[in-house]
């Protein structure tokens, strides 16, 4: 990670967009280690086409009031945001599209230019596009 934000430190001079990055990718590493956690709890089901870690109302009940985390309310019986884009981040081979992804960032200039002046939501957007289509 050092070697990744130094690059885009030294493409961009931007420091404040490589906080943003690590920090996002260490919030939603820690995202996806409690989501793989409550997936294999016992009486828990997954419903993939929802995104979402189900439980029947009495034992959600009983675990909130012995369990009252709320990062766990976050998650059970309701869909997870960003499931699928985590789930590619990773799984596997994507972690190095992902560094493709950013490579290609340091390595254009002005790609990485627009990529800072894009919204969030666009930057999830190429971020899920870019390497889906040339890597993966």
């Amino acid at each position: 990670m050092k070697t990744i934000t130094a690059a885009i430190l030294k493409y961009t001079s931007r420091e404040v967009c490589v906080a943003q990055v690590y920090n996002h990718l260490r919030h939603w590493k820690a995202r996806w280690v409690h989501v793989c956690k409550l997936k294999k709890m016992e009486g828990v089901r997954w419903v993939e086409k929802a995104s979402a870690i189900m439980m029947d109302d009495d034992a959600y009940f009983s675990y909130t009031m012995n369990h009252p985390w709320p990062r766990d309310t976050q998650l059970l019986n309701k869909p997870i945001e960003n499931y699928a884009q985590m789930k590619r981040i990773y799984t596997g081979r994507v972690i190095a599209a992902v560094h493709r992804a950013l490579n290609h960032l340091m390595d254009y200039k002005a790609h990485a230019t627009k990529y800072l002046l894009m919204t969030p939501d666009a930057r999830m957007d190429w971020f899920n596009a870019f390497p889906t289509k040339y890597y993966l």
